[in-house]
């Protein structure tokens, strides 16, 4: 399991030196960004479908689902989110507030377990356009998105999490004081005293209705304790003692138990769509705390390293199974089908996406070459397939735009795969670009300014922009 502890530092450090600008985090092609005022989230913001403002709004029952195209349909016309949501509503800023508030608590919530991503700072006022200013303390917003990520587990937590040992961090910036945490979490992080296990404080009384598990996962995930990692050379005194009456024993029969009913992913403690990167990491993590070294000396007794060694069996039965791309997706396909009918039904489903892939494959060979009518029509194929995916648009409307008979048509996939994806900045550079070819540097304009609007280093928006200038200088931007 991770925190993202890159991000905690530049939002403390931002928050103690009352900083303005975006903070930005990206992993792979997921986008978030931060918008900073003073110290304060004025707004977060994310490229994830599930996370725009709208769906945010229509999921809290706070707009109904029919609005969501017209939010949509504005948002195409140049419009901002807000602005959008504020005209689809009748100006209700309350309506605002509220899906503001829930969208900046699901981004974090869901950052908070992000560690393999890169974090960017870029400073300064009025970056962003925006119309609501939620002016919340960042301590603040840290504490309620670390309690929802912890309540519904979005990080993926490994086995014998809860059975570790961990302490309290010094002299890195994350004392407890700076947090507006309830009565229970407080009485919580005071009860770990030194290097402690956490399966040794839960029989201990704690104020409030919140599960022990619970409090102390939304400390690790601020960063208020941190788990102990011994190697297989220290001292291993995250476990007690290895005699026969001792709770060691016991502690592994109970996860052996809880091994033989889980998967190759639950084993690992990983997630069915993570990484092989991940797959890895959490494997050599595993590996390490049950290697049979670890368990030689005299005051660990021959039942604790026989079931350490079955542990490690099926720790490394998973990674095998997980580690090889084919073999993961023989296992994927078997535990669709044996999961439900409905998931059964997904599995067959498969078959058309991978048809639909290997047409999308064939297309991007076609375009790579300039044979751009057989791209399209490859390219068609897989749009049919999957219509809901955004890439196969943009790639489709990237071969028609080449074709001046077909650019309009070209415009409908480029706009679909904003639609699909509506801060992708590859989709509306192809529009932009697209807009260019067909004399309309207006709407090739509003195009870059989104675009730049997410990433404001993008060379080719800023190349596009500067010959736009030299065009028309007309824009009020240039003025």
């Amino acid at each position: 399991m991770a925190n993202n502890r890159k991000l905690f530092n530049a939002l403390l450090d931002a928050h103690k030196g009352s900083r303005s600008g975006i903070l930005r985090v990206q992993r792979a092609s997921a986008k978030k960004q931060l918008i900073l005022r003073e110290g304060k989230l004025a707004f977060a913001e994310s490229n994830l479908p599930e996370e725009h403002l709208a769906r945010i709004l229509v999921q809290n029952g706070l707009l109904p689902r029919a609005a969501l195209s017209e939010v949509t349909q504005r948002m195409k016309a140049g419009k901002t989110s807000e602005e959008a949501v504020l005209e689809v509503s009748g100006s209700d800023m309350r309506i605002l507030k509220q899906g503001r508030r829930e969208q900046a608590v699901a981004i974090l919530a869901s950052l908070l377990g992000w560690d393999d991503c890169d974090v960017r700072f870029f400073p300064g006022e009025n970056l962003v356009r925006y119309q609501l200013d939620l002016g919340m303390a960042l301590p603040e917003m840290l504490v309620l998105s670390a309690r929802r990520s912890a309540s519904i587990r979005l990080a993926s937590i490994p086995p014998d999490f809860f059975h570790g040992s961990f302490f309290v961090p010094k002299g890195n910036g994350l004392e407890a004081e700076h947090f507006p945490l309830d009565p229970s979490e407080s009485h919580a992080c005071s009860l770990v005293r030194g290097t402690v296990r956490l399966a040794d404080l839960f029989a201990l009384a704690l104020p409030g209705g919140t599960k022990p598990q619970e409090l102390f996962l939304r400390l690790f995930m601020l960063g208020l304790i941190e788990r102990h990692m011994p190697t297989a050379t220290q001292p291993i005194d995250d476990f007690p003692a290895g005699n026969e009456s001792g709770p060691l024993p016991a502690h592994f029969e109970e996860m052996l138990a809880r091994l033989e009913a889980a998967d190759p992913y639950e084993i690992l403690g990983i997630k069915t769509d993570a990484s092989q990167e991940e797959v890895q990491s959490a494997y050599h993590g595993l590996a390490r705390q049950f290697h049979p070294d670890r368990f030689q000396s005299g005051e660990f007794s021959a039942e604790v390293r026989d079931k350490a060694e079955r542990i490690l069996s099926a720790v490394n039965e998973s990674y095998a199974t997980l580690r090889d791309p084919g073999s993961r997706a023989i296992f994927d396909e078997k535990r669709l089908k044996e999961a439900s009918p409905v998931k059964a039904g997904a599995s067959a489903a498969s078959e058309q996406e991978r048809a639909a892939k290997a047409l999308f494959r064939q297309g991007r060979e076609c375009l790579a070459r300039g044979d751009f009518e057989k791209a399209a029509e490859h390219l068609k194929g897989s749009v049919w397939l999957c219509p809901d995916r955004a890439d196969y648009h943009r790639y489709l409307g990237v071969a028609q735009s080449e074709m001046p008979k077909y650019r309009k048509t070209a415009e409908q996939h480029l706009l679909k795969a904003v639609e699909l994806d509506c801060l992708s900045t590859e989709s509306r550079l192809e529009l932009a670009k697209l807009y260019l070819k067909a004399s309309l540097p207006r709407k090739a304009w509003m195009q870059l300014q989104e675009i730049l609007r997410w990433d404001p280093e993008n060379p080719e928006a800023h190349q596009l922009s500067a010959e736009l200038k030299q065009l028309d200088k007309s824009f009020p931007g240039w003025r």
